[in-house]
C-alpha cells in the first residue's frame, strides 16, 4: 500500500480539520459509489469517515446536516416528513443519524443516475 498508511497517520496525527476531513471525503464517497475504488481508498475512506465520526455530533439536526453536507435544509425536512429519511422529531426538531442520511444520500443519488 505504498505511502498511503503514512498519509492516514499523518491525517490523523496532525487532527486533520472539519472542512479537510469533509474535502476528503467528499472525493473518496463518489468514488465508491462509482465501484471505482480499490482497497487503498477504501483504507483512505473508512479512516476519513471514522474520524468525521469522531467530530460529527450524532444524531443531529437537519440544520447541523444540511452544513455538513452542503444541503438544503427544507429538502431534508421535507424527505423525513415523507419516511424516505428515517428521523426521530423532538419537539419541533428533527433529528437524523449520520448513517441514515449517508444511506438516503446514496439512494437518491442512485435514483438520479437512473433516470
Amino acid at each position: 500500500m505504498g505511502v498511503f498508511p503514512q498519509f492516514l497517520d499523518v491525517i490523523e496525527d496532525r487532527r486533520a480539520g472539519f472542512i479537510d476531513l469533509q474535502v476528503l471525503h467528499g472525493i473518496l464517497r463518489p468514488l465508491k459509489e462509482s465501484y471505482e475504488m480499490d482497497e487503498v481508498l477504501e483504507a483512505l475512506l473508512t479512516r476519513v469517515t471514522n474520524l468525521l465520526e469522531a467530530v460529527v455530533r450524532d444524531p443531529m439536526t437537519l440544520e447541523e446536516a444540511s452544513n455538513i453536507y452542503d444541503l438544503n435544509s427544507a429538502t431534508l425536512r421535507r424527505a423525513c416528513g415523507a419516511g424516505k429519511l428515517p428521523a426521530e422529531k423532538r419537539g419541533k426538531t428533527w433529528l437524523v443519524k449520520s448513517s441514515d442520511l449517508e444511506q438516503y444520500l446514496a439512494r437518491t443519488r442512485r435514483a438520479r443516475r437512473s433516470r
